[in-house]
């Protein structure tokens, strides 16, 4: 039933040219009972979920009043500590061992009397915390020079090639070649025996053992 029935209902004649009218006033000041409903269950439905959020906010009120916020902070404040030192701790491992291969690649240039030798020097050099830049230990080959000159035990010597006796003596005339006291300190062990087999009282005048 619309609004002209329900006016006739009540001995109230619209004239037909004025309905239109009518009806587009009656539009604007008055809504239908289906859109009132409609607007009605937004507003209850828009209410519930306002009230479901504020429940929900009091809830969450409500439990922080039974937290330790001090001790929550202190223990996200130590977790906090433990990740950065863990943080550092593998850095400082990382940095180590780069530096540790760096020096190692270093030291398998030289040649050592001994594996021991060269352990005990590579503690020292490690311990005297040299800067490294881009792999490379500042200062190193200048401290192995310094400890070729204050550790020669350590390091291998280059040997002169051994004299050649024989031939010292053919162009002597035969004579045993010149070799001094300090020319003998210098021989290596098998020169030393060579000459010793073939010039024993050279060799023992010359104070050899």
């Amino acid at each position: 039933m619309d609004i002209f029935e329900i006016l006739k209902a009540h001995e109230i004649e619209v004239p037909e040219d004025k309905k239109e009218a009518l009806n587009t006033e009656l539009r604007k000041a008055y809504k239908h009972n289906t859109e009132v409903d409609k607007i009605t269950e937004k507003f209850n439905t828009e209410r519930t979920a306002f009230n479901e959020q504020l429940k929900n906010a009091n809830a969450e009120i409500e439990s922080y009043k039974g937290m330790d916020i001090d001790g929550i902070k202190k223990s996200a404040d130590e977790w906090k500590e433990k990740a950065e030192k863990s943080q550092k701790e593998f850095d400082e491992k990382i940095a180590d061992m780069e530096y540790d291969n760096a020096l190692r690649d270093e030291l398998l240039k030289e040649s050592f009397s001994s594996d021991y030798a060269r352990t005990g020097i590579q503690s020292e050099i490690k311990a005297k915390n040299l800067p490294i830049i881009d792999g490379k230990i500042i200062g190193l080959p200048e401290l192995l020079e310094t400890y070729k000159k204050d550790k020669p035990d350590a390091f291998k010597t280059v040997e002169a090639p051994p004299p050649n006796l024989k031939g010292a003596g053919m162009n002597n005339g035969g004579k045993p070649p010149e070799i001094t006291t300090e020319t003998l300190k210098t021989m290596g062990y098998e020169e030393r025996l060579k000459l010793k087999t073939e010039n024993p009282a050279q060799y023992k005048a010359l104070g050899g053992q």
